[in-house]
């Protein structure tokens, strides 16, 4: 885990865990975690520091984050899901 400050869970449709934290998101497949965190691999998340997350219809997670906008993730792109900055 990135932090043990966690805001937020949410399942994706594989009953994967994806965990809102201080230091960014945290992903549980069962048996592995995986980070996704500010950086070159995920330049659309902005800020470490996760508010909440949300899942909609179409399967894709919602990132809010302190002071770093909005963020999204699509969990159904592998082996990368993709990180689209939305708001500033």
């Amino acid at each position: 885990m990135l932090s043990n400050y966690v805001t937020k869970v949410v399942s994706d449709e594989y009953n994967f865990k994806y965990f809102a934290t201080e230091g960014g998101i945290t992903k549980f497949d069962g048996y592995d975690f995986s980070e996704y965190k500010p950086g070159p691999d995920y330049p659309g998340l902005e800020n470490e520091n996760i508010e909440t997350l949300f899942k909609d219809r179409e399967h894709q997670i919602w990132i809010g984050t302190k002071g770093g906008g909005l963020s999204k993730l699509d969990p159904q792109k592998k082996p990368n899901p993709i990180l689209q900055r939305i708001i500033f």
